[in-house]
């Protein structure tokens, strides 16, 4: 996410957002093997559904607060942002560090090691794979952005706007 900050041309940030989205989709993956690994088949489309809703509600306020930036419109903003957004997986992964090991019934008495995914290849090609796929949604949380910003002339604000309606129609479906 910090990448961002030192974007300068359209090249640059093509290849950060590209990376940026290819890792916040393969973290989908991440997530839902997290789930079936660690909860009973009748708890896990439940929790997928509280994780969605949290997910959305997460944007929405996200939104919200990117909309401040684009009504200030000044680099400096932007900066803050991006370093916000920064401080928030940074959290996030020091939340993520205090949870316990899980043991899944092919692990009782044995502990394998946190980075044992990154030896898993099937995992990894299928993490890959998802990643790639998926990136689809990154041209509605990027690309019409970028176009409301840059190629109409509706007020920057509409960004926001348009992602806390999706959000809203996405939490209330």
């Amino acid at each position: 996410m910090l990448s961002y900050a030192g974007v300068h041309s359209m090249w640059t940030f093509l290849v950060v957002a590209c990376l940026v989205e290819a890792g916040m989709q393969a973290s989908s993956t991440v997530r839902n093997t997290l789930i079936a690994v660690a909860l009973p088949p009748e708890q896990r489309a439940l929790t997928r559904s509280y994780l969605r809703v949290a997910t959305n509600l997460g944007i929405g306020a996200g939104s919200a607060v990117g909309a401040i930036a684009l009504q200030l419109d000044t680099r400096t903003a932007y900066l803050s942002l991006i370093d916000l957004d920064a401080l928030t997986f940074l959290i996030s992964a020091a939340l993520l560090a205090w949870l316990p090991m899980v043991a899944t019934a092919g692990q009782v008495g044995e502990r394998r090691g946190r980075l044992r995914a990154l030896t898993d290849g099937p995992y990894l090609a299928i993490t890959a794979l998802n990643a790639v796929m998926i990136l689809q949604f990154g041209i509605f949380k990027v690309g019409l952005p970028l176009w409301i910003a840059g190629h109409t002339h509706a007020p920057r604000i509409l960004v926001a706007v348009v992602l806390v309606l999706n959000t809203a129609l996405t939490c209330s479906s």
